[in-house]
């Protein structure tokens, strides 16, 4: 009688054990939507990071005054500074590189430029710390991106490639594929410059433009592409203007005497060419062009001034202040 119970017993549990298969290590059913579609064939993995946050930076800067926020639609705000009188920003400073230039000799190979007798000088404020919900609506790519609005900067976070291979791409093909993938991150005042590297690699920079002039700075916005045509970065910075004033300008003959008495500077600008030698010969001028500077953020309103850029045919610049003396910092 015992057997028979210890054997019945042993049966349930057996059955038990057989019937009751676990929901993980079973084979899991197939998810399928009112369609018929298999809703597990498509994973979605998160992107690898490098860096998260990329660098430190205040959550917000300055007074609520400094700070500018993008009408709807938009990511970036819509240049719209308040007009202050003349000369508003007293004395404009310089933020040169510490680089150690020597130019024995110029020559000037170039007509020089026509300059308005006033120019006006802009101040630069930042975006709110709520600006930053806003990039998730305006590109699929947000996750790969960390972006502070006190610098108005995007930096690149990801590891990977974000976009397919481009069979055999060609320039326009690169420069179509990099307006796609920045849509509404790009401005209408933003124009491209395209350059191949030698191994293969591109880069496609969005300089920005106020009033017909080009804005040079250390991180304009730009996408990088590998030598496949693959996205593997996308950076810069676009700081919103928020005031502006008119100051009197140097002329181009005295922009020319000043760069011959060696009043001239090296900045911080984001182009590809080749570096200084700490002793040059001669620099011959090819080109002469009115531009703005932004400055690197370092303060929560900073000034955009123009200046004189006289480059060489490799692409080499040198910057005279384009406003008048004494409302430019005296350069020796």
């Amino acid at each position: 009688m015992r057997v028979k119970r210890k054997m019945s017993l042993m049966m349930i549990i057996l059955s038990l054990i057989l019937g009751c298969e676990s929901k993980e290590d079973g084979p899991k059913a197939k998810n399928v939507d009112n369609t018929g579609k298999n809703q597990n064939s498509k994973i979605v993995k998160k992107p690898r990071l490098r860096c998260n946050p990329c660098l430190w930076s205040p959550e917000e800067w300055g007074e609520q005054s400094d700070q500018a926020f993008p009408e709807e639609g938009q990511f970036w705000a819509t240049d719209k500074p308040k007009k202050l009188e003349r000369v508003a920003f007293g004395e404009l400073n310089h933020i040169p590189l510490n680089i150690k230039v020597s130019i024995k000799q110029f020559k000037v190979h170039t007509e020089l430029p026509t300059i308005p007798k006033e120019l006006p000088v802009y101040m630069q404020g930042s975006y709110p710390s709520r600006h930053k919900e806003l990039l998730k609506s305006f590109t699929p790519y947000h996750e790969v991106l960390d972006y502070h609005p006190s610098y108005s900067g995007i930096y690149f976070a990801g590891i990977d490639p974000i976009t397919e291979k481009l069979d055999e791409p060609q320039q326009h093909d690169i420069e179509n594929k990099a307006k796609e993938v920045l849509g509404k991150l790009l401005m209408p005042d933003s124009s491209p410059s395209t350059v191949q590297h030698n191994d293969g690699s591109w880069t496609v920079t969005f300089y920005r433009y106020i009033n017909g002039y080009k804005v040079y700075v250390d991180k304009p916005i730009r996408i990088g592409f590998d030598k496949e045509g693959r996205v593997v970065s996308i950076a810069g910075r676009r700081k919103p203007i928020i005031e502006e004033s008119y100051y009197p300008t140097r002329s181009p003959n005295e922009a020319i005497e000043d760069l011959l008495k060696g009043k001239w500077l090296l900045l911080d600008a984001y182009e590809f060419f080749p570096e200084f030698n700490r002793e040059t010969d001669q620099f011959v001028i090819t080109d002469i062009e009115i531009a703005y500077h932004e400055q690197q953020p370092f303060t929560s309103r900073q000034v955009m001034q123009p200046y004189y850029v006289f480059k060489n045919k490799e692409g080499q610049a040198l910057y005279v202040p384009a406003i008048a003396d004494p409302y430019t910092e005296v350069l020796n």
